[in-house]
């Protein structure tokens, strides 16, 4: 084999990975919805009475928690996404905006007497949760050079 020919054979093999690898980070719809579940009711906890608050923050987290180990255990593979480039963005962003969700939450119920606002500010952070883990898969997926998926 010349060594043309197997640069060519290992750019194959290295498309390949990359593709074995897409196909093996890819999770369907009610993962993300999941997902987006869990980091929602996080911040909705905080409507519940205080011993309960716990609990539901204790139980949103281990389901957080479970979901990495069984995408862990289905693929092999432990996607943390703190990769350089958007993928880390969008981890570190979603933290943020979950941060900042919360301490809006607990001005509106603790000062301002709104109870029913980490109800409302848990749903608006589980359709941003949902948009973030679906764009993050993109841009995880396209940096894979998986098809049909922008860098």
């Amino acid at each position: 084999m010349t060594k043309t020919e197997d640069a060519h054979a290992s750019l194959a093999a290295m498309a390949e990975a990359r593709g074995r690898l897409a196909r093996a980070a890819r999770v369907p719809l009610w993962r993300h919805l999941l997902f987006a579940g869990a980091m929602g009711g996080l911040i909705m906890a905080y409507a519940l009475p205080l011993p309960f608050q716990a609990m539901a923050v204790a139980f949103f987290t281990a389901a957080a928690a479970i979901m990495v180990r069984r995408d862990r255990e289905r693929t092999g593979l432990s996607i943390k996404g703190y990769q350089r480039g958007r993928t880390r963005w969008s981890v570190f962003g979603l933290a943020g905006i979950m941060l900042l969700a919360f301490a809006l939450s607990v001005v509106a119920r603790k000062l301002y007497g709104i109870d029913w606002a980490p109800l409302a500010i848990g749903a608006v952070i589980s359709v941003l949760s949902l948009g973030a883990s679906l764009r993050w898969e993109r841009v995880y997926l396209g940096g894979l050079g998986a098809p049909g998926h922008g860098r």
